[in-house]
């Protein structure tokens, strides 16, 4: 069984979390957004006609994607407070990823023990809801369910969108195969991340709902967020990549819709 300390951030909460594609665009202020892919291994068969609708298949692996909001180099969420509590909790702005940690929703619900029993050996291995929990904290997982409603809609949900935003990580997956890191990937199990790339971000925005007229904030919050980061004591050139995008896209003065648009739906 698996037991959620609410008012706990000692664990999960680290430097960055996952978006959905609607997030992007009401946490553009928040955290700063790049791209993560990850390979996946599928467990059997229905586990594999998921990945088949919401990743590429690269000889007995999955190449998914996802938005990442943050630095995963750092060790700490830049939305905790002082009291290490999420500063998001309350606002209804909390990502579902965050919700549903430390499940993995591309993984079947079923099979979520496999899941939680590799975080409670790694990463999670000090998180108190693997231990005896108390009475305040609520019952989130028990006989291969998860019970809680708030954290099974949270998973379910994620998984939609997973579908929904495929579009764009293939095509910005396409793009990425022609670096050299892409090769590097394949080789190994760590993350390949990159910028959103400048010429797919207008569509990317009206589809995650903002508004034409906020494209050009996206642009500022996003610089802003990129270079804080770039003078972090973790800082990654992704967000000098990004940050070099982005600054070409605030200088030449005009709507981000003003690009071609070089997604199209399947």
């Amino acid at each position: 069984m698996f037991q959620c300390a609410v008012t706990c951030a000692e664990v999960c909460c680290t430097g960055a979390t996952m978006l959905t594609l609607d997030e992007v665009g009401t946490l553009y202020r928040h955290f700063p957004i790049t791209v993560g892919f990850r390979q996946y291994s599928p467990v059997d068969s229905s586990h594999r006609d998921f990945l088949d609708t919401v990743a590429e298949r690269a000889g007995d692996v999955y190449i998914m994607g996802d938005f990442i909001a943050g630095n995963w180099r750092r060790k700490r969420c830049a939305m905790l407070s002082s009291a290490r509590l999420c500063s998001l909790h309350d606002t209804g702005l909390k990502p579902i990823q965050c919700r549903i940690v430390p499940f993995c929703a591309v993984y079947p619900e079923n099979r979520q023990h496999a899941v939680l029993a590799e975080q409670q050996m790694g990463a999670f291995r000090k998180c108190r809801g693997f231990q005896q929990g108390t009475r305040e904290n609520r019952e989130v997982w028990s006989n291969g369910i998860i019970t809680d409603t708030e954290t099974r809609q949270a998973f379910y949900g994620y998984r939609e969108n997973l579908g929904r935003q495929r579009r764009f990580m293939q095509a910005i997956l396409d793009e990425c195969k022609a670096l050299p890191a892409f090769q590097r990937f394949l080789a190994g199990k760590g993350i390949l991340e990159a910028p959103i790339p400048a010429s797919m971000l207008s569509e990317l925005l009206s589809e995650a709902g903002v508004p034409e007229d906020d494209h050009q904030h996206y642009l500022r919050f996003q610089a802003e967020l990129c270079l804080r980061e770039l003078g972090s004591r973790t800082p990654s050139l992704v967000f000098q990549d990004a940050l070099q995008q982005l600054k070409q896209l605030m200088n030449t003065g005009e709507p981000l819709l003003g690009k071609e648009n070089i997604i199209t739906k399947q």
